[in-house]
């Protein structure tokens, strides 16, 4: 039986003979920064957790070393944000948001 499969089967490190089922979605968002980081669900560049990359933290903006950065990872930053989601109380969202630099958006909602 043979299945429509969302994407190309390719070669990859795990898979090297048999390959993997490989997909990619692009979302292009074209619009000035402050924007972009609305519809992608993350507070402004002056927020505490100000970058959509990694964790760094606006009291340690000076340090430039990006080694020692610890970067977001997209399960994660969709577990913030539907915790953000399931909040009650807009006190309780803000605080949250302050903490992770995530809200929710529509996005979040896309499966892939």
């Amino acid at each position: 039986m043979e299945f429509d499969l969302p994407g190309k089967i390719l070669p990859t490190h795990r898979h090297p003979l048999d390959g993997d089922v490989v997909a990619a979605r692009i979302i292009p968002l074209l619009a000035d920064l402050q924007a972009i980081r609305k519809v992608a669900g993350y507070l402004s560049h002056a927020a505490g957790p100000f970058c959509t990359v990694c964790k760094c933290h606006k009291h340690g903006i000076e340090d430039l070393d990006f080694h020692r950065w610890e970067m977001r990872q997209g399960v994660e930053v969709r577990a913030q944000a539907e915790e953000w989601k399931n909040l009650v109380s807009v006190k309780d969202k803000e605080a949250l948001a302050k903490e992770t630099g995530v809200r929710w958006t529509p996005l979040h909602d896309i499966p892939y």
